[in-house]
């Protein structure tokens, strides 16, 4: 599986998923409403990271690789599932990943969800 093949299996799993009832729900916590999200529920968010993980092909370097296409959407959920992939191979990260992790904070972590995660559930456990 390439880069751009997860990309696209991600983005068409969030848009068979998709439900406007949570993207309403939590829109409310977003400045000025601006949640530019699938709906994507905890439980299938879950799911497929479990699928993920269990997959074995999730490299430091595949994550790199697939992120950036994740994130240029702006989708909530393709930047979380950056944020959860790179979670699951968190201790295989070197000194160089850190820099390239930078990077993400210019194009895919823009709101304060997507940074508390990363600072709470994956910095913070390094």
């Amino acid at each position: 599986m390439t880069s751009i093949e997860l990309s696209s299996d991600l983005r068409n799993y969030c848009q068979a998923h998709a439900n406007e009832d949570i993207v309403k729900k939590y829109s409310r916590y977003f400045k000025q409403g601006v949640y530019d999200a699938w709906g994507l529920s905890q439980a299938l968010m879950y799911a497929k990271k479990e699928e993920l993980k269990k997959s074995g092909k999730i490299t430091v370097d595949f994550v790199f690789e697939t992120a950036p296409l994740l994130m240029k959407s702006g989708k909530y959920e393709e930047t979380s599932f950056a944020l959860i992939m790179i979670s699951l191979v968190k201790e295989k990260l070197i000194k160089n990943d850190f820099k390239r992790l930078e990077s993400w904070f210019e194009v895919g972590i823009t709101n304060w969800a997507h940074a508390d995660y990363f600072g709470m559930f994956f910095y913070l456990k390094l």
